[in-house]
């Protein structure tokens, strides 16, 4: 699961034939247009390989078809199911920015390089990303992500430097 990132979950099916209705957990939901090959995770945890090959929006959802999936019952057995892409098929990232995932469990240092707690959660908010700093025996640490706040990510060496103002 480490190099897989997920882009949607299967909402129900759509129509008689086989065409389902995912909702997007992508920040580029346009990607569903140009995807050829993703994994698919049912929910009792089995995975295979799928191929869409037609996606269209729809009311901020994504009608895809799965090429291995030609009927109603078969996209109604993969309601609740996700979807998967690997990190070679991932959105291409530019200089400065990272994957989510490869944030989570970063330490949080602050601007002494001292030990603040570890990167526990990164959630959008309608401006910016907020990290979730949790810390041995103390409340969370809310940060925006902002340059502010965020001085220095070095996810090679496993940390993340804060500026924390009183307040956070």
């Amino acid at each position: 699961m480490d190099d897989l990132f997920r882009i949607g979950i299967i909402v129900r099916p759509h129509g008689i034939k086989g065409d389902v209705k995912v909702m997007p957990v992508t920040s580029e939901p346009g990607r569903f247009m140009d995807l050829s090959e993703a994994v698919l995770i049912k929910t009792d945890g089995t995975e295979s390989m799928v191929h869409p090959d037609n996606a269209r929006m729809q009311k901020g959802m994504v009608l895809l078809h799965l090429r291995e999936c030609n009927d109603a019952d078969g996209a109604e057995a993969l309601r609740g199911s996700e979807l998967f892409v690997t990190r070679e098929n991932a959105i291409p990232l530019s200089e400065g920015e990272y994957y989510v995932k490869d944030l989570i469990g970063l330490k949080a240092l602050d601007e002494n390089m001292d030990l603040i707690g570890t990167v526990s959660d990164i959630f959008p908010t309608g401006a910016n990303d907020v990290y979730v700093i949790k810390r041995d025996g103390g409340k969370d640490i809310l940060v925006p992500a902002v340059a502010h706040f965020v001085r220095e990510i070095n996810a090679a060496d496993g940390y993340i430097v804060f500026h924390l103002e009183d307040g956070l």
